[in-house]
């Protein structure tokens, strides 16, 4: 199920990341004597959403100056103006896979669109997102810049940490939905083939990328998951930085043909084990989670 889940948001996720940078972007640097006397903490676009909110907090970590935190808060506004029509359309989505859960059967025609439509939205966002990116890296002198990302870096790990206190995965999932032994094991089967042909799709887009790349460009571009955030975050601390260099290259729609069809092929064994009644308790979670303030948060 856990699977499943990915499908619906996973999209959303990856434009998060870049979403971040457009809420961190400022004005003109300035020297660390002037930022140590005029400097202050406080939060920043508490308004934001997804990334931009998550970013806007480890910086209210960071001492900044009036013009910069004016600045910032400006930018986060325009992050969030250019990312609503995405946010809507996840929502959308999930709501639209809710309904077809709920009755049993995934309409692959139906959503496949839906999803293109989400992904080419977050195509045409990324150059921006990026330009942001860089110019919170020249706002900041080298201090702010390992403080928020030290900060950033922080709240990662507690996130991660609730989640698990909270409980999580199929493991939650099945308890919550009353699996019986036999549902269990199918679905825990139909997740692993799942998960292997997402693996080998993402091995294959690796593959891509790093063609022609160097040994510098595939190491930059063939990380897996959070690696590659791992190290745009380093880079970050240098004196010079490059969001373009990080990262899978292309399409967003183009690299998610193969793990969509492994979702959707995951869905498609799941859903007839269910029962009408399970089935009912899975779409109001998702639905739930749709309208929540952050639909792409907790999954």
């Amino acid at each position: 199920m856990k699977s499943i889940r990915r499908f619906f948001v996973v999209p959303a996720l990856a434009a998060l990341l870049a979403l971040g940078a457009t809420a961190c972007s400022g004005a003109s640097t300035a020297s660390t004597a002037q930022t140590a006397t005029a400097a202050t903490r406080a939060p920043v676009a508490q308004g934001a959403h997804g990334f931009v909110k998550v970013a806007g907090e480890a910086l209210g970590e960071v001492e900044l100056r009036p013009e910069q935190r004016a600045e910032i808060e400006k930018l986060a506004q325009a992050a969030e103006t250019r990312h609503a029509a995405g946010r809507a359309d996840v929502k959308a989505l999930l709501l639209d896979a809710a309904d077809q859960i709920e009755r049993g059967a995934v309409d692959r025609a139906a959503l496949t669109p839906r999803l293109d439509q989400v992904l080419a939205k977050m195509d045409q966002a990324r150059p921006e997102d990026q330009a942001s990116l860089v110019k919170l890296h020249d706002v900041l002198d080298d201090a702010q810049r390992a403080a928020f990302v030290d900060a950033l870096r922080e709240r990662g790990k507690q996130r991660m940490m609730g989640a698990r206190e909270r409980g999580g995965g199929l493991w939650a999932l099945g308890k919550d939905l009353a699996l019986t032994p036999e549902q269990g094991a199918t679905i825990r089967e139909a997740v692993r083939d799942g998960m292997r042909a997402m693996h080998g799709a993402g091995e294959a887009e690796h593959a891509r990328a790093g063609e022609g790349a160097g040994a510098e460009g595939a190491g930059h571009r063939g990380g897996h998951g959070w690696g590659g955030g791992r190290a745009m975050l380093e880079a970050f601390k240098q004196p010079k930085f490059d969001p373009t260099t990080f990262g899978p290259q292309g399409s967003f729609t183009e690299r998610a043909k193969g793990k969509q069809e492994a979702a959707f092929a995951v869905a498609e064994k799941v859903l007839p084990v269910l029962t009408a009644e399970q089935r009912k308790t899975l779409a109001a979670k998702i639905r739930a989670r749709a309208n929540a303030e952050d639909p792409a948060a907790g999954f």
